[in-house]
């Protein structure tokens, strides 16, 4: 277990000096520092949390449903938000790749039950 938390340590650390990785930071601190954008970007991120901490059974609030909208459309007026959301892509992308290679062996365990 050592060996495996120490593999972590240095993956993390890699990940940390990726492009894709820099540009996000580099951009969150933009966002931080414009006060109307982290305004904006604040108000968006608690109406996700409020959707995510819904269970699949809930129904979302229509008022919570109206701000999303609304924030949505905001999110047009303020260019490092959709700069945000790129790199929020490309990060994404990056972490997808990660958990597909972390869990490829189980993966293809379970790949022997379904053939």
């Amino acid at each position: 277990m050592d060996e495996l938390q120490g593999l972590v340590g240095q993956v993390k650390e890699t990940f940390e000096n990726t492009a894709e990785f820099k540009e996000f930071k580099e951009i969150v601190e933009k966002v931080k520092a414009d006060e109307p954008t982290a305004n904006v970007f604040n108000k968006l991120r608690k109406a996700q949390q409020e959707v995510n901490a819904k269970g699949p059974d809930e129904e979302i609030d229509p008022e919570l449903m109206a701000t999303l909208s609304t924030l949505g459309q905001e999110i047009t007026n303020y260019p490092l938000l959709l700069e945000l959301m790129q790199a929020e892509e490309k990060m994404n992308a990056l972490i997808q790749n990660l958990t597909t290679v972390m869990f490829e062996p189980v993966a293809s365990v379970y790949g022997d039950i379904e053939e």
